[in-house]
Formats: C-alpha cells, structure tokens, sequence
C-alpha cells in the first residue's frame, strides 16, 4: 500500500510525501501447499511384480507448506516513508 500527499511551494517546487507499507495486517502470504493426496506403500526389490501396491492417504493434503515471501523470506510488516523535492 501507498500513500502520497504533493505540496506545491510557490509556482516551481513540490515537495512530496510518500508513506509505503508491505504486508501491513501481518498476514501469513502462502505459495507453496501439499499437492499430494496418496502415498504408495514399501515394497521391496524381491516383491513381485503383479502384487499390488497399497495406497495410503496423505494427512497433510492441502495445507500449505511454504511461506518464503519477498524479499528477505520473512514476510514480515514493513513500512518506509520518505519524501521528494522537485525544483
């Protein structure tokens, strides 16, 4: 988010404000989930190939797993404010 505010000094200058804020309710930003619904069970190198495999339900299918953000991976509140003269 950002906000600016320009103030005009005579006819030449202007003066600017800036206020610059990333992630500012501290919300978790998730990109990275779980994206796999079955396991396959252990076999063994001497267990025939027409036996079966068993598949076993993974628990955590779904739920996010990477919260790596811009810039330093943190995702934590910044906020920056800074100003601008223009002659």
């Amino acid at each position: 988010m950002r906000l600016s505010r320009e103030f005009h000094i005579k006819d030449r200058y202007v003066l600017e404000l800036l206020g610059e804020g990333f992630n500012l309710f501290n919300r978790a930003n998730f990109n990275q989930y779980n994206n796999s619904a079955y396991g396959l069970g252990p076999t063994l190198a001497t267990t025939p190939v027409d036996t079966a495999v068993p598949l076993t339900k993974v628990a955590t299918f779904g739920t996010p797993s990477g919260d790596g953000v811009f810039p330093d991976g943190t995702g934590a509140r910044r906020f920056q404010l800074s100003a601008r003269f223009r002659f």
